[in-house]
């Protein structure tokens, strides 16, 4: 085997299958689409957000993942909905998704909204919600034009598909600025039959999620808040993601992540990201995202990059960003 399809398997096998399960990786990206992470969350917002997110992991090898995602979300009363459009690609792995989430708010106060001097507007009032996902997923193995100097089994030489269904499940609650989320995504735990041919070792592995944080309002230009997440998974295993955000005005904001990952993928156990946002112009708004690992790996690569632009669909002129 060549090492260029050995690299092309390695990579793909890293990215799509950890350990003796499976998960997908889109969920990455919920600093830029909360709902990604838990779909109560859809339906917070007085407009109708339209999102671009374009992922691209370990810049500069040839067989580096990159994921596509297109998402609307909007509220209707009470329900709020979203439909998000997944593509990822590793190596000879291919992954395309397409999700509904739909979300039940309900009031718990009579207290009315307050706007804050930045512009943002903070619920006064307590406010549960509880949402569901539903998922179709199809996972691909590319083996064209991969040969081996033995035979492997595993090895078909045809492009190989697995369809299945999943399901994500969240609630969430907030308060003056402050929240807590937790979801449970995979609930289904599909088994795969696809280039491992062990099947109950082969699926997809249930993950929780455990999101809060409060907003604090330093003066009337500036806004922080800090966030915590924290994933768990079946088998015990857990990342940890600290964040804190900084909002100027209602038109800018910068955030910096510290995560570790336990389980030690590839030995990327150390990450920090720096993520940048800003408004240009009415309704519509770009942010960037920089992954940097601390260890061996980034020396061959050019870290990770995010790229977001987002529409704002029947934003009011004022006091949103």
């Amino acid at each position: 085997m060549s090492k260029k399809i050995f690299l092309s398997i390695v990579l793909s096998i890293a990215l799509l299958i950890n350990s003796k399960a499976q998960e997908m990786p889109f969920y990455k990206s919920y600093f830029f689409n909360n709902f990604l992470l838990n779909p109560a969350f859809c339906g917070l917002e007085e407009y109708t957000p339209i999102v671009l997110i374009d992922r691209h992991q370990w810049l500069g090898d040839e067989y580096a993942p990159a994921t596509q995602l297109f998402t609307i979300s909007g509220k209707l009363k009470k329900e709020g909905y979203a439909i998000s459009i997944f593509n990822d690609k590793a190596g000879s792995f291919s992954t395309q998704s397409m999700q509904l989430s739909y979300s039940h708010h309900i009031i718990l106060g009579k207290k009315k909204h307050f706007k804050r001097k930045t512009g943002k507007i903070i619920r006064e009032r307590p406010e549960l919600a509880l949402g569901v996902t539903l998922a179709a997923y199809r996972l691909n193995f590319d083996q064209l034009g991969i040969t081996t100097a033995d035979f492997d089994p595993a090895i078909s030489g045809k492009m190989e598909t697995s369809n299945f269904p999943d399901a994500n499940f969240g609630i969430y609650y907030q308060k003056k600025g402050g929240f807590v989320s937790l979801s449970a995504q995979q609930l289904i735990a599909s088994k795969i039959n696809l280039y491992n041919r062990d099947e109950e070792n082969n699926r997809l592995q249930r993950q929780f999620f455990l999101l809060f944080g409060k907003e604090f309002n330093v003066d009337k230009l500036l806004n922080v808040e800090p966030s915590m997440m924290i994933k768990t998974n079946e088998s015990k295993q857990f990342e940890l993601n600290i964040n804190l955000k900084f909002i100027y005005l209602r038109n800018y904001w910068l955030a910096i992540t510290y995560s570790r990952d336990a389980n030690n993928l590839l030995d990327q156990n150390h990450l920090m990201k720096i993520y940048a946002g800003l408004q240009i112009f009415d309704s519509f708004h770009i942010a960037y995202a920089y992954n940097h690992m601390f260890n061996s790996l980034q020396n061959n690569t050019l870290g990770t990059h995010e790229f977001m632009l987002r529409y704002n669909l029947f934003e009011e002129k004022k006091g949103r960003y």
